[in-house]
């Protein structure tokens, strides 16, 4: 990697962990910004950029640095917990739509597709790691750890979706 893209990681992965850090508690599943920072990312940035911005995140968390949402929980044990499933998901969920926004996303309404499937990607393997680590049935989970982030989920695509194209703009020179 050049200088620039080690930087554009660095920075990027400042940005996840920051908006990491923007917590609302709910029961059991917080509701963060995180996907937010992850949508940006993966709206913004090449593959390789984007997948390397969020591995570092995860490396960060797994070797124990408090960067997991809210700043509550770290290292190994993180990614079996309930939750573990969401912050999986964000490499899938990255990988996606960094891959999709490269190869097909012009500057238009039709953009918000792509963060939107993504979410998805997200929001589904997360809710069902939740259920299988929880043991909750599929009803329960359901609207213990998705139901609740559907609405706040689309705000952030939509969101992104804007911030995506204005930084393109300004980093690729698009």
């Amino acid at each position: 990697m050049k200088v620039k893209e080690i930087s554009f990681v660095g920075i990027f992965a400042a940005l996840l962990i920051l908006f990491s850090l923007i917590t609302i508690p709910t029961p059991l599943v917080p509701f963060t910004l995180q996907t937010l920072a992850v949508l940006i990312i993966g709206g913004t940035l090449r593959p390789k950029l984007a997948i390397s911005t969020v591995a570092l995140y995860l490396l960060l968390g797994f070797v124990g640095l408090p960067v997991f949402a809210g700043g509550a929980s770290s290292g190994p044990a993180s990614f079996l917990l309930p939750t573990g499933g969401f912050l999986i998901s964000f490499l899938l969920e990255v990988s996606f739509l960094s891959i999709m926004t490269s190869k097909f996303v012009k500057y238009d309404h039709y953009s918000f597709v792509y963060p939107l499937l993504a979410s998805v990607i997200n929001l589904v393997f997360g809710w069902i790691w939740f259920k299988f680590d929880t043991g909750m049935t599929w009803k329960v989970s359901l609207f213990t750890s998705l139901v609740p982030f559907i609405i706040p989920e689309i705000v952030k695509c939509v969101i992104s979706t804007f911030v995506s194209q204005k930084l393109r703009v300004i980093i690729h020179n698009k």
